[in-house]
């Protein structure tokens, strides 16, 4: 991971940090466990992401894998069953890499079949490993960094021709109902007498949230933890346009999980098209931009929208959130409900679902900040599109 740093306030002290590897230290924790109670499901998520991704286990057996920032080393059991030839994994955090090595002596998994594993302990900007892959994995990571075009960068410097890059990105408009969730956050702070407190009730309030997620996976201490609790930088937002611009033209948009692009073109004419495989990529998520408000929106339904607009409007939001959070500011948290209440009338015909969830947020939140009990109704089952795959091929100039 990153070691780039950032600064935020607390109690009017500005505080340096590193993404994720400060605060997972300062913790002792790895906030991303996977239920993996049953392997042979969380197998079968993991097989089905690469295949939205278009990565066949062909792909992967016999080939060189890297994984920045395996984490507790959960998804890369799945990458482990896939025999790859060559499979390095880096990580800064002392105790990511004590779980993954737990996990590579586990006999129930297939680490001890290959050959050529390596754990590495770095900082990932300080890594000075000069191999080439055949994938390159950077999940969770990005968005979290001070400076994210250049982390991609530097990523991709690591594939080799004809290889896959897969990362992933967050837009505002796809973090809004997580913004809205960590608004609870500065209410919690005023009641609770400390830190263990705080975690104890968010996990109470969230849980009923969390269990109308269909799928989840993640536990859900570790979903606070990371998503609540943990501090965001003002540069949370990584989009797949922005992951498309920092990139750039040696690499075309391969995979994406939602999967959103459509081309009916001839291929034989989209050889000799203007417009290429990434122009067409971001034409369709300017009009697909939109639907990651909430998972719950079926496509079929969806009639249009600004998406630069919407964009715009969920970006004001979050960076007025961030300083609500920093500063645990009540009077700024009911700025923002006032901002949100605006969008919610802007949303109220496209996305009606979205609309009444807003509505039952804004009730809620304004009932804790009475003292009250908040049930948050519709709210409770809203969540975003949040977190897009994609992958990326590397190529020459065969399909530029």
């Amino acid at each position: 991971m990153d070691s780039t740093a950032t600064s935020y306030v607390r109690d009017r002290v500005t505080v340096t940090t590193r993404p994720y590897l400060d605060y997972y230290a300062k913790n002792k924790i790895i906030p991303v466990r996977q239920n993996i109670s049953d392997l042979q499901i969380h197998l079968k998520r993991r097989s089905i992401l690469f295949y939205y991704l278009k990565i066949p286990p062909a792909a992967v057996r016999g080939q060189r894998v890297l994984e920045i920032g395996p984490g507790t080393g959960d998804n890369a059991i799945h990458i482990a069953s896939l025999a790859p030839k060559k499979y390095t994994l880096l990580d800064g955090n002392p105790h990511s890499i004590a779980a993954v090595n737990e996990k590579i002596q586990d006999t129930r998994f297939a680490f001890r079949a290959l050959q050529d594993l390596q754990c590495i302990e770095t900082d990932f900007v300080q890594y000075d490993g000069t191999d080439l892959y055949d994938l390159v994995l950077c999940e969770g990571i990005i968005p979290a960094q001070d400076d994210c075009a250049a982390f991609a960068r530097r990523a991709a410097r690591f594939v080799d021709i004809d290889g896959l890059l897969v990362v992933t990105c967050h837009s505002a408009i796809s973090l809004l109902s997580e913004v809205c969730r960590r608004l609870i956050k500065p209410i919690l702070f005023s009641n609770a007498e400390d830190s263990a407190r705080i975690l104890s009730d968010a996990i109470e309030l969230f849980t009923p949230h969390l269990e109308q997620l269909p799928g989840r996976s993640r536990v859900i201490e570790d979903w606070v933890r990371d998503n609540i609790l943990q501090p965001w930088p003002e540069t949370i937002v990584f989009s797949i346009e922005d992951a498309l611009n920092a990139v750039g033209q040696d690499f075309y948009l391969f995979g994406t999980s939602p999967q959103f692009i459509q081309d009916f073109r001839w291929y034989k004419a989209a050889a000799v098209d203007e417009v290429s495989l990434n122009d067409l990529a971001r034409r369709q998520l300017e009009y697909w931009a939109p639907i990651f408000i909430d998972y719950r929106v079926d496509p079929g339904d969806f009639v249009g929208l600004d998406s630069s607009d919407l964009e715009s409007k969920c970006r004001a939001i979050l960076r007025n959130a961030h300083v609500a959070w920093t500063t645990d500011d009540l009077d700024l948290v009911s700025d923002c409900i006032q901002s949100l209440e605006k969008l919610r009338r802007d949303l109220s015909l496209v996305f009606p679902t979205t609309a009444a969830s807003i509505k039952d947020f804004v009730v809620g939140t304004d009932a804790l900040l009475r003292g009250k009990h908040a049930e948050f109704h519709e709210f409770r089952g809203w969540f975003g599109r949040g977190q897009q795959y994609v992958s990326f091929l590397r190529h020459d100039n065969r399909l530029r």
